[in-house]
């Protein structure tokens, strides 16, 4: 993850006009109430837009993502979900409220399946009523196992990931 996390990038010289919240915590879930601290922490102590807040994670994270997405999409921009599952979750108030989602996953992860991602994703987009406008995208890599975020977050599978998030706001 840090060979192409955010972190690095910005290091390198990439600018994040936005705040971008990456719930990661090895071996530990990061809970919907922490993440919900965290960015009500940040909109206290920094100058941060309300209207442009964005959620990523990978594995773990994107897993939270997809909960906290489920729980305070009100709150968020948009969501990068990579190598998650959103299984389980009542994506279909999210989708209604026209929350943009646009997940990621390796067609071999044998870690997360990748219907942690391609259910959810039809969900919001096929069977909530109304479905998900815009509608919610899925990107999967053929051949690629659990660690799909390097190409997604450092551009080289050919998608700015960036530049989508922001395009939206609330």
């Amino acid at each position: 993850m840090n060979l192409n996390a955010p972190p690095r990038l910005i290091r390198n010289g990439r600018d994040f006009p936005f705040i971008l919240i990456a719930p990661q915590r090895f071996n530990a879930f990061i809970q919907v109430p922490e993440i919900d601290s965290i960015i009500e922490f940040a909109k206290v102590h920094y100058r941060v837009d309300p209207k442009r807040i964005y959620l990523t994670g990978i594995s773990a994270g994107a897993i939270q993502t997809w909960a906290y997405a489920a729980q305070h999409y009100a709150k968020l921009a948009a969501v990068l979900p990579i190598a998650g599952n959103g299984n389980g979750l009542n994506l279909c108030p999210m989708a209604a409220a026209g929350l943009p989602v646009w997940a990621f996953h390796g067609q071999a992860d044998g870690t997360v399946s990748p219907y942690g991602s391609i259910d959810p994703v039809s969900r919001m987009n096929n069977t909530c009523s109304p479905g998900a406008n815009p509608a919610a995208q899925l990107t999967l890599y053929p051949g690629v196992g659990h660690d799909s975020w390097g190409r997604t977050y450092d551009g080289s599978a050919g998608h700015d990931v960036y530049a989508w998030l922001l395009s939206h706001s609330l």
